[in-house]
């Protein structure tokens, strides 16, 4: 079996330090919530869901809008549904977040 070299191995340490860098910078929902309430202004509160990879994680946001529908309510106002909108997905790596 030959030795490795030494290029290999800086290489795989290089790597190693990228992994270790990533798990330790994955941001939270909380830096999210922060990076999107500066960034986004929604008309009513989205639901933000999080998938945590530990070296990264994906967010969905979710908005609703209200739409009337044609039936009343008891005291006769007209009734009012929340449905889904768009959805936006991010991903949160090294304390940063991308928009997809």
């Amino acid at each position: 079996m030959k030795p490795m070299t030494r290029s290999k191995g800086t290489l795989i340490i290089f790597i190693l330090v990228i992994v270790v860098v990533a798990w330790v910078t994955n941001p939270g929902m909380e830096s999210f919530k922060t990076h999107f309430s500066k960034t986004a202004d929604p008309k009513s509160p989205p639901i933000i869901q999080q998938v945590d990879y530990k070296f990264y994680s994906i967010y969905n946001v979710t908005y609703y809008e209200a739409k009337q529908i044609p039936q009343q309510t008891a005291d006769g106002q007209p009734a009012t549904i929340a449905v889904p909108g768009k959805t936006e997905k991010y991903v949160g790596l090294f304390t940063r977040f991308i928009k997809l």
